[in-house]
């Protein structure tokens, strides 16, 4: 249900809104209005609607006019939240918007009303829409009003306005169809079978189209049938899908009018067939009785008793199935049973034949295609939804205060590891050692120092000539002739001085470099240094963020346990609706079962006596 109303609607949003003297938008202006179209077209209809209302309490969509207000209002309508949608609707009649604005939103309006049976009120509002609306709703305003004719018992004003539809308007057909019920209801069944028969003049593709196309062929044949017309009757039932949900009801109908003309061996044909359906059909229900009925009438009565004795049987066991499922249907089991699936629509009429539900419940078939029904299921599934994204949402809530925790560790472990780097402690000390060592390599590389660059076994060697000099000094003092040794130490000193000089270059750069190293090493520090204390004083206060977030957990909570009591209310009407179904699936079950212990026990009385 709410896929075509939902798309209906979404055909006047996507141009009502625009100012006109504004140009077509050629792109999505608002990025969040291309987030919800995205999801519209992905038939993620609740996903788009959250997309709109997270915008409109964050400034409201720019750049597309009305058109983001009048979608919202109607996927509001597409829900069933009609008071919702009426309100903004009812914002969009301000005289300062554009003709174009007002006329979909009295339109929307009318829509509303319709579904509410206010009558008087759908044509207050289609008359103050103006005398050329834009196309996007000209059909559909074409069609309401049509309804509201038919609804109204105004069949020869709906008869005039139904003149002027095109039968390649996608409405078409379902406005045929509308028409030729209002006749069959009205008993003019020759005009009903003339509207039955544009339909079925309709090239029909879409299996949407081919099931209504199939439900007009039956009730076409049913026309015929309560005009006496069972030739043509049969004709109509023929014409009708053995694939499609109305199979039963045609093959029913053929057999019924085979026997109004006396044909009952031709009658038996089509019932037999149906008959071989499972029990959970009405007709098929109906033809296990109508098959005996048929031998009866043909003189067969021995054959016509053991069908009946069958069909009690039969009737017999589905009753204490039916009572047992019934019995044991609570909430849960509901759910299991109808396989309600959250993460999609589902056109349940479609979905009962389709899927294999519990036996019993594919006696709901009728039960599925009924608005109301349709409307609870949606109203289930989209709580169902909302209570699946709450859990969702719940868990993203301590995940969220998880992050926060982790990055208030994550501070205090930096600032923890940095404060305790040797760098940072020795910071000063390092400072100073750069100036001495910077001092000193100033002084060796002006002066040319070579010996004050001598380093490890150099330097034992420099001592241990400088001791030899001094004992060479104390020698000569004592009048000892020391001239050999002498000479011998100078060669060793200017030796030693030759080879400082060649590496005083080299050890000039690497000590340089240690203090180019020296320099990285102190300036990581200080970086260091100022990102603790930019932490410190101007770090994220992270309270105001776990307040929030705890009071939307809280929030959500309580979310949780008001939409806990909504999905058990729901769940509860939705069983009370099935049992109901299911109780008046009994009641005809028990029915037949009269009519065939009735059947039986006349049969057997009328023979007492003969022999069989």
């Amino acid at each position: 249900m709410i896929n075509r109303l939902v798309w209906l609607v979404f055909l006047g949003c996507l141009s009502v809104g625009t100012q006109a003297k504004k140009p077509p938008l050629s792109a999505v202006a608002d990025l969040r209005y291309g987030v919800a179209l995205y999801h519209f077209y992905q038939n993620q209809h609740f996903q788009a609607l959250s997309d709109l209302l997270v915008a409109e309490k964050k400034g409201g969509i720019q750049g597309h006019g009305d058109n983001p207000e009048i979608m919202l209002g109607g996927f509001y309508l597409a829900y069933g939240l009609d008071r919702t949608a009426s309100d903004i609707f009812e914002r969009l009649l301000d005289v300062n918007r554009p003709q174009k604005t007002r006329d979909a939103a009295w339109f929307y309006l009318a829509k509303i009303r319709y579904l509410r049976d206010d009558i008087e009120g759908v044509k207050d509002a289609l008359a103050r829409i103006s005398d050329k609306p834009q196309a996007s709703i000209a059909h559909e305003l074409q069609a309401l009003m049509i309804n509201l004719a038919i609804k109204d018992g105004e069949l020869d004003k709906a008869s005039r306005l139904i003149a002027k539809v095109d039968d390649n308007e996608a409405l078409a057909p379902y406005l045929y169809f509308n028409m030729a019920a209002a006749y069959a209801r009205a008993q003019d069944y020759p005009l009903a079978i003339s509207y039955y028969e544009k339909l079925a003049k309709i090239p029909q593709r879409e299996e949407e189209y081919l099931a209504l196309y199939d439900k007009a062929m039956t009730a076409a044949g049913y026309a015929y049938f309560f005009n006496k017309q069972h030739d043509q009757a049969i004709e109509q039932f023929k014409r009708v899908r053995l694939d499609s949900p109305m199979s039963g009801r045609a093959l029913l109908g053929y057999g019924w009018a085979s026997v109004d003309d006396g044909e009952y061996r031709s009658a038996l044909a089509p019932w037999q067939l149906l008959a071989q359906d499972p029990l959970i059909d009405e007709n098929t229900q109906e033809a296990l009785v109508a098959i005996p009925y048929a031998y009866e009438q043909m003189g067969l009565a021995k054959v016509a008793l053991d069908k009946y004795r069958d069909a009690e049987a039969s009737f017999e066991s589905e009753i204490v199935t039916l009572d047992t499922f019934v019995n044991d249907l609570n909430s849960e089991a509901m759910l299991d049973a109808l396989k309600i699936d959250p993460s999609e629509d589902i056109n349940w009429f479609n979905y009962a034949q389709k899927n294999k539900l519990a036996p019993q419940l594919s006696y709901l078939t009728a039960l599925f295609a009924r608005n109301e029904f349709q409307g609870l299921v949606q109203e289930l599934r989209d709580l169902l939804v909302l209570q699946r994204k709450l859990t969702v949402w719940q868990g993203r809530m301590q995940f969220y205060l998880d992050m926060l925790d982790e990055r208030e560790a994550n501070r205090l472990l930096e600032m923890n590891v940095i404060a305790q780097q040797e760098a940072f402690e020795n910071l000063n000390k390092m400072q100073s050692d750069r100036r001495s060592l910077l001092a000193t390599l100033n002084r060796f590389d002006q002066t040319d120092d070579f010996l004050s660059m001598l380093q490890g076994k150099e330097r034992e060697r420099l001592a241990r000539i400088k001791q030899a000099e001094g004992n060479l000094l104390m020698l000569l003092d004592a009048g000892h002739d020391m001239a050999l040794e002498r000479e011998k130490l100078a060669r060793l000193r200017g030796l030693l001085l030759w080879n400082a000089g060649e590496l005083f270059a080299e050890r000039i750069w690497r000590g340089r470099k240690t203090l180019e190293e020296l320099s990285q090493r102190i300036d990581g520090a200080v970086e260091a240094q100022v990102r603790i204390q930019t932490i410190v004083d101007e770090g994220f206060d992270l309270a105001p963020y776990r307040t929030q977030i705890n009071e939307a957990k809280q929030r959500i909570t309580r979310q949780q346990a008001n939409l806990k009591v909504a999905i058990e209310e729901a769940q509860s009407i939705l069983r009370t609706e099935v049992i109901a179904a299911l109780a008046q699936q009994r009641s005809r079950l028990q029915y037949y079962l009269a009519q065939s212990r009735l059947a039986i026990a006349r049969i057997s009385d009328e023979a007492d006596g003969e022999r069989y």
